[in-house]
């Protein structure tokens, strides 16, 4: 078992948590945003206004409060994920010339990684991270989820089998 090896697996694992934490953020994050309109198109002027004369307001700015957390803690996994990515990138580009790697190992992590940097990017260059667009991360494509489990099923088996070497 290499520790390279090892620590390449454990990065895909993160990575693929962080995506799913994202896409649960998005979710709450969006549920939040229906909240907000929801508060904003009742009349200020409603029986509420027995309990507070500004509790629209005060409402809207909690529901706002909690999206900001969100979209911030969202940032960060992001934040990780293009770390996370950048380690795999180099190794890719160490590795890539070697002839002990199946080829299809190397194209399945290329794939992966190509995706994982564009939807970085597109998160980082989101000025307005409110916009509906940004809450429209989705999973990755059919192919590339098929490409991470090739990826993860060859370290794997390269962990678990002392006699291989990658």
């Amino acid at each position: 078992m290499s520790a390279v090896d090892a620590k390449h697996f454990d990065e895909i694992c993160k990575i693929e948590k962080y995506m799913h934490k994202i896409n649960c953020n998005i979710e709450t994050c969006r549920n939040y945003c229906m909240q907000l309109e929801a508060v904003r198109m009742i009349p200020r002027y409603s029986s509420l206004m027995s309990c507070s004369a500004e509790w629209q307001s005060k409402v809207c700015a909690r529901i706002e409060m909690e999206i900001d957390m969100i979209i911030s803690e969202i940032s960060e996994y992001w934040t990780q994920i293009d770390e996370l990515a950048k380690s795999l990138s180099s190794y890719v580009a160490d590795v890539q010339h070697e002839h002990e790697f199946p080829f299809g190992y190397l194209q399945d992590l290329q794939e992966f990684l190509s995706y994982l940097m564009d939807e970085v990017n597109k998160w980082h260059s989101n000025d307005d991270k409110t916009k509906p667009a940004v809450l429209e991360f989705m999973k990755p494509e059919v192919t590339v989820q098929k490409a991470v489990r090739r990826c993860k099923q060859h370290l794997h088996s390269v962990l678990n089998s002392p006699t291989k070497k990658l």
